[in-house]
């Protein structure tokens, strides 16, 4: 899962009307890549 699938799946997500909370999408982040990556901008 790299950063790019990443955005993919929330593009399509969002077409379909799906919006992503950020908390999730952190925990996600955490899931998938494991070490202090978090979303934070």
């Amino acid at each position: 899962m790299t950063p790019k699938l990443f955005e993919a799946i929330s593009d399509k997500a969002n077409e379909k009307g799906i919006t992503i909370n950020a908390e999730i999408t952190n925990i996600l982040w955490r899931h998938y890549f494991g070490k202090k990556g978090t979303m934070e901008r």
